[in-house]
């Protein structure tokens, strides 16, 4: 007997007759021989939200060594993508796919603009499932390295750090979206300590005579305490733990505080509302200590608003001069 593979293309061989009689004429029966494939279930358990929004949720479950996930994306609509690397289409490393006469399929792509991703030459997914969802909908699973070690427009996914991805769902397989996204997201090991949590009191250490401290208040205030291991300038950042771009910046300028916007890795503009209170500022040997309060939500766009339990994505920066 065959041993009958799961998730794998096989031969199946059938035939039919319309002879009505009790005899079975194999002579002159019609054979037909096809690929197919018997696809498991596609209930991925224990996964960690990617990212979600109306009509579209992207989650993954990591592997034991953490060098790979299977990645399980569920929309409303008959296709989906989801896109590593950037919160826009061009040049972006791509999983799209659909339900296709009850089969999954999920491809390799890059997109290159506003249209539909061209197929990678080499295809990096394995253990492909799916199925449709009653009601409407359907759910893709597929397994993916986080750095597949092709350069083929492949994106490198961070662990434990935070990188931008695109999303897209629509009603017709490749026809141009319904909907689509950016957003920030972070694939988290089993060991991940976020940088700090917003709750009454804490501290992370960086490193020697390098660390972050924070104290909440009662009225609506948190209170930060920077060190750095310098004499020169120190700044801490909130909202992103990737880069400056985006990140809400605070740091020191001639013996003040500056409240400032991050819009790439290089030095943040300045907002135009400031805000921080209780500013102080010492150095001795060679250790600065940067300290202010704000409150939570500042109500200006331009500032990151802090949630009582939230994680905090955080960046730092020092040197001398």
């Amino acid at each position: 007997d065959m041993v009958i593979p799961l998730n794998q293309s096989f031969k199946l061989t059938y035939m039919y007759s319309s002879n009505n009689s009790d005899t079975v004429d194999y002579t002159n029966a019609m054979k037909k021989i096809i690929n197919f494939k018997i696809h498991s279930n596609p209930n991925i358990t224990g996964t960690t939200e990617l990212f979600s929004t109306t009509g579209f949720t992207a989650s993954y479950k990591l592997s034991s060594d953490s060098t790979s996930a299977t990645w399980v994306i569920t929309t409303t609509a008959s296709w989906a993508g989801l896109g590593f690397g950037a919160q826009i289409m061009t040049n972006t490393d791509m999983a799209y796919g659909t339900i296709k006469d009850g089969a999954p399929m999920v491809q390799d792509a890059k997109a290159t603009g506003h249209a539909i991703p061209k197929k990678d030459t080499v295809n990096d997914f394995s253990n492909i499932m799916g199925t449709a969802l009653t009601g409407g909908g359907i759910v893709l699973v597929f397994d993916r390295k986080l750095n597949t070690g092709d350069n083929d427009g492949d994106f490198v996914i961070p662990l434990n750090t935070s990188f931008d991805i695109a999303w897209a769902f629509g009603d017709t397989f490749d026809t141009k979206h319904s909907s689509r996204g950016g957003s920030t997201a972070m694939v988290k090991s089993a060991d991940y300590q976020p940088v700090m949590i917003v709750r009454s009191e804490g501290s992370k250490t960086i490193g020697t005579n390098h660390s972050i401290a924070w104290k909440l208040y009662e009225n609506d205030t948190i209170k930060f305490t920077f060190k750095a291991p310098t004499a020169g300038w120190v700044g801490l950042g909130f909202g992103s733990s990737s880069g400056m771009a985006g990140a809400d910046f605070y740091y020191v300028n001639n013996g003040a505080l500056v409240d400032a916007k991050g819009t790439a890795n290089d030095a943040p503009v300045v907002d135009s509302k400031q805000h921080g209170s209780d500013f102080s500022v010492s150095t001795s040997n060679s250790v600065t200590t940067m300290s202010f309060t704000r409150e939570l939500d500042t109500g200006d766009d331009d500032d990151y608003t802090f949630v009582p339990g939230n994680e905090v994505p955080a960046l730092w920066a020092y040197g001398d001069t």
